[in-house]
């Protein structure tokens, strides 16, 4: 199996995507939902749980918004009429939520915290599919280091950078791969680039 930690220059709504395509088989099959945001309440996350509101109806897409506020949490739920859990930031409750669904979408930020870190655990230990908004690149790096192997034995997708900090960073090499085809011709093709990528070369240069 290939490496399962992606960088996706996208949005959220790509789990939706990957979950109606992935099309999950055996017990994550069986699971109450295909997709739960998690930190639903906050700036980011609301947006993206009433972007799933407009354009997933409940009949498409088995979906739900979680956050650590009751009261928070289940006030949007009832104006975007979805389903909800509360989930308390221990490893019992996040064990619980990552286990209720084939993938979490992540916008509880800062994602280097130990509340950061043991969610992308449980969705480890689960079989679970993740996403985030996260652009702490360092915490990235470590995140490969010490659970790509795990990530791959259980068939875990994690997937960070998607969207909010890596945007300005995407919009700048798209802008730099126009110039480049008006300039060279349509057929003008960049290297592969990732912030992780830079990110190693500043360090090994820098440091």
């Amino acid at each position: 199996m290939q490496v399962l930690f992606w960088q996706v220059p996208s949005s959220l709504s790509v789990t939706v995507r990957d979950a109606r395509m992935r099309a999950p088989v055996g017990p994550r099959g069986q699971r109450e939902f295909d997709v739960v945001i998690f930190g639903a309440t906050g700036c980011c996350g609301s947006l993206t749980a009433e972007h799933y509101a407009s354009r997933y109806p409940q009949t498409e897409l088995r979906w739900a918004i979680a956050g650590r506020s009751a009261s928070k949490v289940s006030v949007l739920a009832a104006k975007l009429n979805c389903e909800f859990r509360v989930a308390s930031l221990d490893e019992g409750g996040l064990d619980a939520l990552a286990a209720s669904t084939a993938c979490i979408a992540s916008a509880a930020g800062p994602f280097a915290s130990p509340s950061g870190w043991a969610l992308v655990e449980a969705c480890v230990n689960a079989g679970t599919d993740y996403a985030d908004i996260s652009g702490e690149v360092p915490w990235v790096s470590e995140l490969m280091r010490r659970l790509q192997a795990r990530a791959v034995e259980a068939g875990s997708l994690i997937v960070p950078f998607c969207g909010i900090d890596s945007v300005p960073v995407d919009l700048a090499l798209l802008g730099l791969a126009r110039r480049a085809r008006a300039r060279f011709g349509p057929g003008a093709r960049l290297g592969d680039a990732t912030m992780l990528g830079a990110w190693h070369w500043h360090a090994s240069n820098f440091s």
